[in-house]
């Protein structure tokens, strides 16, 4: 038995990874601490590195997909010639975030707190939030 060496539940193995997370002392963490873990290096560090998830409804994630947040991202060109994608999202304090994913053969957007985001990443972003229709 496994057990969270934050919030001390029983880890569980649901037939995807090892049902936990080790952190950088090698303390052993369940999911759901993981996703806290990640929102508090966010908040003091003003960036993290996340998946960029287009399947369902867009979005970025962490590994086990326990820290999930709406995004929207616009395709452009990156100098090696290559896709970029810029994709922006609003955290769980209601912050604005950027990310940078390059190429299509990886999901790994690099993001970092911004003050402001273009106009139409805004309208786009109120819009999957539910603030504003198109019409």
């Amino acid at each position: 038995m496994v057990t969270c060496d934050v919030c001390k539940n029983e880890i569980k193995h649901d037939g995807f990874g090892t049902g936990y997370g080790i952190g950088k002392d090698n303390t052993k963490m369940c999911y759901t601490c993981c996703a806290e873990e990640d929102k508090r290096f966010m908040e003091e560090n003003n960036k993290i590195t996340l998946y960029h998830s287009t399947n369902d409804n867009e979005e970025v994630i962490n590994w086990p997909g326990t820290l999930r947040f709406r995004s929207v991202s616009f395709q452009g060109e990156h100098n090696w010639g290559l896709p970029r994608y810029d994709v922006y999202f609003i955290d769980h304090t209601g912050q604005k975030w950027y990310g940078r994913r390059i190429g299509d053969n990886t999901d790994l957007v690099h993001c970092r707190k911004v003050n402001h985001i273009n106009w139409f990443a805004q309208r786009a972003l109120d819009r999957i939030h539910n603030k504003i229709s198109w019409s």
